[in-house]
């Protein structure tokens, strides 16, 4: 059976503007500068000890500001509505915190089998160990969506066939830096265009 991995923040949860809000307000830093601390984070998957420490120290806190903001705001619904439609499993992949995810997501969560977060995991190698582990998802026929160069080139490293690695633009990094590291037919630049990624087991499981 065909298998999704979805990021969560920038694909399918809009949390920049919040997380740059809450380091500001929580740091006392510049805007300019959490900024580039929270894009300059996806760039590479293996963070310094002491930014994944503030992370996990900071977790509680974000959780609660984001109480404050009507979090279901933050959902990307045009996209959920076209993951929703897609065939196959689903599941989230991602470096913030499965509490944060399903606050966010609402009802929606139960679209997904399942949420492997920094809850459960040290990174997303970790991770997609873990759901190959339980679900028994096979590699050759499991797509993977993020918005980051980091995810990219994690996936990179674990061998993933690169026509099984998309990339998308209305997340935290640009097409112009993905066209760096990934093929041009990889990026997705709009929501529907997660529609046209071919979903046939012989295409996916393609020797490149």
């Amino acid at each position: 059976m065909i298998s999704w991995v979805f990021d969560f923040d920038g694909v399918i949860a809009d949390t920049m503007a919040p997380l740059i809000n809450f380091i500001v307000k929580s740091m006392g830093v510049s805007p300019q500068r959490a900024a580039l601390w929270v894009t300059g984070y996806g760039m590479v998957n293996k963070p310094r000890k002491l930014f994944s420490g503030i992370r996990r120290g900071q977790n509680q806190r974000f959780h609660e500001y984001l109480l404050n903001t009507e979090p279901e705001n933050l959902q990307n619904f045009e996209v959920l509505e076209i993951i929703q439609a897609l065939p196959g499993r689903k599941y989230i992949l991602t470096s913030n915190y499965d509490s944060t995810c399903k606050l966010i997501l609402g009802s929606k969560a139960a679209m997904f089998e399942d949420i492997i977060s920094f809850s459960e995991v040290e990174n997303k190698t970790q991770g997609l160990k873990y759901l190959q582990q339980k679900y028994k998802i096979n590699s050759q026929n499991t797509i993977m969506i993020t918005d980051t160069i980091g995810d990219i080139l994690e996936f990179q490293d674990l061998k993933i066939p690169a026509h099984l690695i998309y990339g998308v633009t209305w997340g935290y990094h640009s097409g112009g830096l993905m066209h760096k590291y990934i093929s041009p037919s990889q990026i997705l630049h709009s929501y529907t265009d997660l529609l046209t990624i071919p979903t046939t087991l012989d295409i996916l499981g393609k020797v490149e």
